[in-house]
């Protein structure tokens, strides 16, 4: 049923002409990078954003099968946009197809569904631009998603200090999940096409024993029998250096590549990924 209206809904947003006689600015995606950004479409229009993601972490315990590095394959992350108002926009996300080693596991991510609004700047002279998102995620996922509703919450930033550069900024908060999301980023121009964004994020959990994925699934330890697996030690809390770039194909398409490691030996040891995103 979830799928079926998440489905009509998205034709109904396709129904809706978008607005026009504005000029066109270049698209600017949520991805790649940890948390959400301060942009939101136009009035009427649609924005698909997908992509691929590696995680690797290491000094694991499979039963039975000695100390294993754990990896994850994570394909789809899908994110539909529409411009519901000026400022305002509806963010549908649809679950990844997700393969991991615990050892051979697949399964799907959970969907959410939320509302991002971009604060109007103080006056025309302001240099920060601020947004804030909350929404919900659903009960959708196969052996990969939470089994309960939860609500989640998040506030985005982004300073202009040059024609060129721009520090941004993202905190969320999952509720059911207790768990905290911190990232800051600098952001620049390299030439006329490329642009880059180098950065570090916290991932911060209560939840005892819980392995937090770059994608912000995540995967309950324990288990029974073969499936169960244990860490040397404990993960919870996780900080990561994120490097980012990005590459448009005209005003409406983009696609981007990212590359981080952990900062300490909780975190994941390497992960990267790539991604595209269309604006109708």
């Amino acid at each position: 049923m979830l799928v079926r209206n998440t489905l009509l809904t998205v034709a109904l947003l396709l129904a809706f002409p978008c607005a026009a006689g504005e000029e066109e600015t270049p698209i600017s995606p949520a991805r790649p990078g940890y948390g959400d950004t301060v942009s939101t479409l136009k009035q009427g229009q649609f924005q698909y954003e997908v992509g691929y993601s590696f995680v690797n972490f290491e000094n694991y315990l499979i039963v039975g099968d000695g100390n294993k590095d754990v990896s994850q394959h994570s394909l789809g992350e899908m994110l539909l946009r529409y411009g519901l108002l000026e400022r305002l926009e509806l963010n549908i996300g649809i679950g990844s197809f997700i393969e991991q080693d615990l050892p051979d596991k697949f399964g799907f991510t959970n969907s959410s569904l939320a509302a991002k609004y971009r604060l109007k700047p103080k006056g025309d002279a302001a240099k920060t631009e601020l947004a804030v998102i909350g929404g919900i995620t659903s009960q959708t996922g196969v052996d990969f998603g939470d089994n309960d509703t939860n609500f989640f919450v998040g506030f985005a930033s982004d300073t202009e200090l040059s024609n060129a550069y721009s520090l941004s900024g993202y905190a969320g908060y999952v509720e059911g999940q207790n768990e905290l999301t911190v990232s800051a980023y600098f952001n620049g121009a390299l030439n006329q096409k490329w642009a880059f964004a180098a950065g570090v994020a916290a991932i911060l959990s209560s939840a005892n024993a819980r392995q937090v994925l770059q994608d912000g699934t995540d995967y309950n330890i324990g288990g029974e029998g073969d499936a169960a697996i244990y860490p040397l030690k404990e993960v919870e809390d996780q900080f990561v250096f994120d490097f980012n770039a990005t590459y448009p194909i005209g005003l409406d398409s983009q696609v981007d590549f990212y590359a981080g490691t952990g900062l300490d030996d909780k975190s994941p040891n390497f992960f990267f990924g790539f991604g595209y995103a269309h604006r109708f």
